[in-house]
């Protein structure tokens, strides 16, 4: 079974591959007063529906935000949103597991700051349901009369 922890810290090894000087954050404040750039990676769980009697199909959001140093060119920006779609082409590898990449939307804006690149990821995939065996008492007799009234 997967979880979402098994996922972020997939995620974060492929972006600390290809970037190797740039700190990400999981889900905290900037503490670094962008000084340097750096990434901030959230997971959104979006749905978990029912395949069929032991698959779930779990669809998520993985939100990658790109801050740049203050000040410097947007067009930076186009490249690193070019090497995020490098290394999340088509799937994530996850444990034992590959995650299909359904749909990538980047974005670029502007904010106090300066530019930012949102990298958001539709991620989907199958879970199997685990149930518990329940235990039943084992009857010892049964007395049965069958007969008329």
């Amino acid at each position: 079974m997967l979880t979402n922890r098994d996922i972020i810290i997939a995620v974060n090894k492929r972006i600390e591959n290809e970037f190797r000087y740039i700190d990400i954050f999981i889900n905290e404040d900037n503490i670094q007063g962008f000084e340097e750039a750096c990434f901030f990676v959230q997971l959104l769980p979006v749905s978990n529906n029912i395949a069929n009697k032991v698959l779930d199909t779990k669809k998520i959001f993985i939100d990658i935000e790109y801050y740049q140093k203050a000040r410097k060119n947007k067009l930076n920006l186009y490249d690193i949103q070019s090497r995020l779609e490098k290394i999340f082409n088509r799937n994530i590898r996850v444990k034992d597991r590959s995650l299909i990449i359904e749909n990538i939307s980047p974005s670029i804006a502007k904010d106090p700051v300066g530019y930012k690149l949102t990298f958001l990821m539709t991620v989907s995939y199958f879970e199997e349901v685990y149930f518990e065996n329940e235990t039943f008492e084992i009857m010892e007799s049964v007395d049965l009369e069958i007969g008329s009234d």
